[in-house]
């Protein structure tokens, strides 16, 4: 893979994570009433279920939540390491820096701001 596509493969993994943190925050804000009021039938059993054990399913998302972040910041160090030719001080902390902020405003920020 070439520097531009490990790049745009970490930034679609990165907007995965923000939908999955988009849907751990739904999951923590909807209530029973919310479910009962907008589905019916078969919907709204599968919902039922879900927020009747809502921490199984929010720890499910958020160990998969962690794994692809996990993958796009090994990603992006990688392609730092490259492009510097070795693993250098400064290679790590440009990913580091990059990655802190792309974390913040894709995983936390935007995701709880729009979800």
């Amino acid at each position: 893979m070439n520097s531009v596509q490990v790049l745009v493969l970490a930034a679609l993994l990165f907007l995965f994570g923000g939908v999955l943190v988009a849907f751990e925050t739904a999951l923590g804000r909807i209530s029973g009433s919310r479910v009962d009021e907008f589905f019916t039938g078969a919907r709204r059993a599968k919902l039922d279920r879900v927020i009747a054990d809502r921490a199984r399913y929010v720890t499910v998302l958020l160990f998969v939540r962690q794994a692809v972040a996990s993958l796009a910041i090994v990603l992006v160090a990688q392609d730092f390491a490259r492009r510097y030719g070795t693993l250098t001080w400064a290679s790590v902390l440009g990913a580091s820096a990059t990655m802190l902020v792309a974390m913040f405003i894709v995983l936390g920020v935007a995701p709880r701001t729009l979800g």
